[in-house]
């Protein structure tokens, strides 16, 4: 089954889950791009325990809810780095709440960390999107970004300035200061 259809499936098996819309594509296109036929795979690409992922997917993807208990049974544990975990606090701590959210904080941490501009990682059309997302979902993050800088590196500013550390925080990136993390010195 290609990516495409693992989506239509997930969109489908959405129907009265607890996400609608926007929300439920952004989970949907992660899970169908990470999937392809694995759930460990999914572990590992949320960087969440199964016993965390297993429940949080099925309330979204109700009809799924079978295919996603294979979860639980996994001893898989997901690797999460440091700055990873210090993401995904920052972004608790301004979450919203409820499953989407929480898929939300490691999919938006886990994604800082990878090479791409954050609204690539997420399978977003532009920075506008993710934008919305963090709005809808990191409210009180949202607000702080007056200047509207690219969220990866205002994530990893906020970051940095406690650390007193300028540097791009994506594992590939080995610049000091990558284009991603440029307008920390104005910003911040």
């Amino acid at each position: 089954m290609s990516a495409a259809e693992r989506y239509t499936s997930l969109i489908r098996a959405a129907k009265g889950g607890v996400s609608e819309g926007f929300d439920t594509h952004v989970v949907a296109h992660a899970v169908a791009r990470e999937a392809s036929g694995d759930v460990a795979a999914l572990v590992q690409y949320w960087g969440l325990e199964p016993v965390e992922l297993a429940p949080a997917l099925s309330e979204v993807f109700p009809a799924l809810t079978e295919v996603f208990a294979g979860l639980r049974a996994l001893t898989v544990a997901p690797g999460v780095a440091p700055t990873e975990r210090r993401l995904r606090e920052l972004l608790k701590r301004h979450a919203s709440g409820g499953s989407v959210s929480q898929l939300l904080v490691a999919l938006v941490a886990r994604g800082v960390l990878r090479p791409l501009p954050l609204w690539r990682e997420l399978g977003l059309c532009n920075q506008a999107e993710l934008s919305g997302l963090m709005r809808r979902h990191f409210s009180a993050l949202a607000a702080r970004n007056v200047d509207d800088i690219g969220w990866k590196a205002f994530l990893n500013g906020i970051l940095q300035r406690e650390d007193g550390v300028l540097r791009c925080a994506a594992e590939a990136c080995a610049a000091e200061a990558c284009d991603d993390a440029a307008p920390l010195a104005a910003g911040f």
